[in-house]
């Protein structure tokens, strides 16, 4: 009895905050995010970004399991556990999968690869803090709530899911009508992003291994297509 307790707990407490937080990153990308690009301070505005990014994902993550959950934040998170590990298999698989990007590119894109400069911002934001954020969200919380309601690889397909699913509201501000068909590629590259992250995160214990596969990621993105 107190198993299906702990379970309906995780359930509801995935489902409240995924549907909180998307409802908070539509309102930040439709309603904040235009005023907060108009500022004309560089530093000000990454500022701005990231801490409105912290409020929307991590605050509640953290005040859940501070006062609701009971439980010692960074070692619910595994960012305080296996540390040297975690950094280790990150490193080498995202080294591994930065690689493969750039010889996809090289292989599939019209232009093949092109690196094009990237603004101080894009480093600033997809290789730090963001990326950050975005693993505490989905693999530190939100994979390891679902997984104590489902086995784990139900669990990591439907965190990847809502880690894509978290992607179209900045699609659709900058895409607009052509979303879908403008997207499919990179839906299916973050999927598979989002499985390998929620895989390897299981495999070392670790959110730095994810938060560094990530960011690998990410280096590839910003300077294949800016």
């Amino acid at each position: 009895m107190l198993t299906d307790f702990s379970n309906r707990t995780a359930l509801k407490s995935a489902l409240g905050y995924s549907l909180l937080i998307f409802v908070l990153w539509i309102v930040y990308v439709a309603a904040v995010y235009p005023s907060v690009e108009r500022n004309p301070s560089l530093p000000q505005r990454v500022l701005l970004n990231e801490l409105i990014r912290f409020g929307i994902f991590v605050a509640p993550v953290l005040l859940y399991l501070k006062f609701i959950a009971c439980q010692e934040p960074f070692r619910y998170l595994k960012l305080n556990t296996n540390v040297s590990c975690g950094v280790l298999w990150g490193v080498i698989v995202g080294i591994i999968y930065a690689a493969l990007v750039l010889a996809w590119a090289s292989l599939f894109l019209p232009s093949g690869v092109v690196f094009k400069p990237v603004p101080l911002e894009a480093w600033l934001t997809s290789l730090t803090v963001s990326t950050l954020i975005e693993e505490i969200a989905f693999r530190g919380f939100l994979l390891q709530q679902l997984e104590r309601v489902v086995n784990f690889w139900m669990a990591n397909l439907l965190t990847a899911c809502l880690f894509v699913a978290i992607h179209f509201p900045g699609w659709f501000l900058s895409s607009g009508a052509t979303l879908v068909s403008g997207k499919l590629i990179a839906m299916a590259e973050i999927l598979l992003l989002g499985l390998l992250l929620g895989h390897l995160f299981k495999r070392t214990g670790s959110l730095w291994s994810c938060f560094i596969l990530h960011a690998a990621n990410n280096s590839a993105a910003i300077i294949l297509f800016g």
